[in-house]
């Protein structure tokens, strides 16, 4: 199938986010997983959300909720959201991709898991950048 948003540029797995399930985001996730790899839940170990990335696009404030896991099989099914395709790992920042996807692992690679979840804020016209702080609660 041929991927219709943004046809010529790599991109993990994901989706949008439906209005009723906003109160579990990670079953959203799953559930986009799901649709787009044919993965279930026991296929994934460790989905955890690790960033929000805020953006905006036009005349839209924009929200990305970024989780990370690790998929225990390799076998995945045709969608027509695109071809899907296991990148190694040490090719997978020279893949066409957009900048938000790029920066955003950039950021994962170089300073791993944190301990919890980074919110950033993609901004800069000429030079596109992310300025990344870890979410955390006054009140603790």
């Amino acid at each position: 199938a041929e991927r219709q948003f943004l046809p010529s540029i790599w991109s993990g797995v994901g989706g949008h986010v439906e209005h009723h399930e906003f109160a579990d985001l990670q079953a959203a996730c799953r559930r986009e997983i799901g649709e787009e790899t044919g993965l279930g839940d026991d296929d994934i170990e460790g989905l955890t959300l690790r960033y929000v990335l805020l953006r905006q696009r036009r005349d839209e404030l924009r929200q990305q909720f970024i989780y990370f896991g690790t998929a225990v099989i390799r076998e995945v099914c045709m969608t027509e959201e695109g071809v899907l395709k296991w990148v190694p790992f040490q090719e997978v920042l020279s893949q066409a991709m957009t900048v938000s996807n790029r920066l955003t692992l950039a950021h994962y690679f170089t300073e791993g898991p944190q301990a919890t979840v980074m919110v950033g804020v993609l901004s800069g016209e000429s030079s596109p950048r992310i300025r990344w702080a870890p979410v955390s609660d006054w009140e603790a």
